[in-house]
């Protein structure tokens, strides 16, 4: 494991994508990833994939998410929080898919707008994976 400027990423990140917020679901999502990133990345560039890697198999029934997302009065918590982007999950895979998703739990709504944000987030890492590690050479 490399001694990485973690923060120098995320800045990077941020700053070039602005809808990676500093709060909320993807904020939370993109700490996650960092963190993890830090033991499997040799550079920054590798921390990057790290990252996009990290985003494309969360599974919050799997455990493979943050941490605070497994028992229902934590999930139920989360709600107001990010109240705001669940309801952008649900329109956006609406738009995308054409119905709305079966969701049986407050915890599963939650667990579906994390999922959807954490590929949403992947898929614009990919599409701004350039960008990003132009800014972290200069």
């Amino acid at each position: 494991m490399a001694d990485l400027d973690l923060q120098r990423l995320r800045a990077a990140i941020v700053n070039r994508v602005d809808t990676f917020e500093t709060h909320g679901i993807r904020a939370a999502l993109l700490d996650w990833a960092l963190e993890d990133a830090a033991y499997e990345a040799n550079d920054l560039g590798d921390a990057l994939g790290a990252v996009q890697r990290r985003l494309e198999t969360v599974d919050c029934a799997a455990c493979a998410a943050p941490s605070g997302l497994i028992y229902d009065a934590d999930l139920a918590r989360r709600v107001p929080e990010w109240r705001t982007e669940i309801d952008e999950a649900l329109t956006d895979y609406h738009d995308a898919v054409g119905q709305r998703p079966v969701i049986e739990s407050v915890g599963g709504l939650v667990w579906f707008a994390v999922e959807w944000n954490a590929s949403e987030m992947a898929s614009i890492l990919d599409r701004t994976r350039a960008d990003i590690l132009s800014a972290l050479a200069a």
